[in-house]
């Protein structure tokens, strides 16, 4: 039996370079877990770039971003922690930098509060959106909760606080680092499966 397919360019078929540099370059991309348009395009210049140790990386996932903003949010408690122990110390640092760390802090609350909403959207069947959108405000509520009775516990009768100056800005910052600790295995290990609105759920 005969056809009249036309056989594959050789560029399509060449199978990919063993060099050192390209699996050195495709190790530490696995390892990192980075996904990139080279292997979701299934580029067929891969083997060249690679073997350079160069790669075209996809824009951060939801979950990246998530961690990253996570991160920032614990740095922009250790801005006003080094600003107490400053004043602790007899020193009178500028009021600027409260503004560093309000830019921190806005920076982690876009980098954490919207790729959540994203998140939670996506990953959520056609049926179940509207539930589980309020389990992320409901999350947000428990988060307000756990402040406020941090919060309510530091207080001594006498009107002093448990965590007085740096203390409690170190609290927070280790608080959040160690949710972040928490976070990272649970964001590898969730696999990843995006229900938009228009599809079926």
């Amino acid at each position: 039996m005969t056809t009249n397919a036309k056989r594959l360019p050789p560029w399509l078929r060449r199978p990919w370079p063993a060099s050192h540099s390209f699996q050195h370059t495709e190790q530490t991309l696995e390892s990192l877990h980075i996904e990139t348009i080279c292997s979701h395009a299934n580029c067929p210049n891969k083997g060249e770039c690679w073997g350079r140790g160069t790669a075209t990386v996809t824009n951060p996932t939801p979950l990246r971003k998530i961690g990253i903003g996570m991160f920032v949010t614990a740095l922009c408690f250790v801005v006003p922690a080094w600003v107490e122990n400053r004043i602790a110390e007899g020193l009178a640092p500028s009021i600027g930098w409260q503004f560093f760390a309000y830019v921190l802090l806005t920076a982690g609350e876009i980098l954490a509060s919207i790729p959540v909403l994203e998140f939670a959207y996506t990953q959520a069947p056609k049926k179940l959106k509207t539930f589980v959108m309020s389990l992320y405000l409901l999350a947000i509520s428990l988060g307000n909760v756990f402040s406020a009775l941090v919060n309510h516990f530091i207080q001594n009768a006498d009107g002093s606080s448990k965590l007085p100056g740096a203390s409690y800005y170190w609290f927070f910052a280790g608080a959040m680092l160690v949710t972040l600790v928490l976070y990272i295995p649970v964001a590898m290990l969730y696999p990843v499966k995006e229900y938009i609105q228009d599809e079926k759920a």
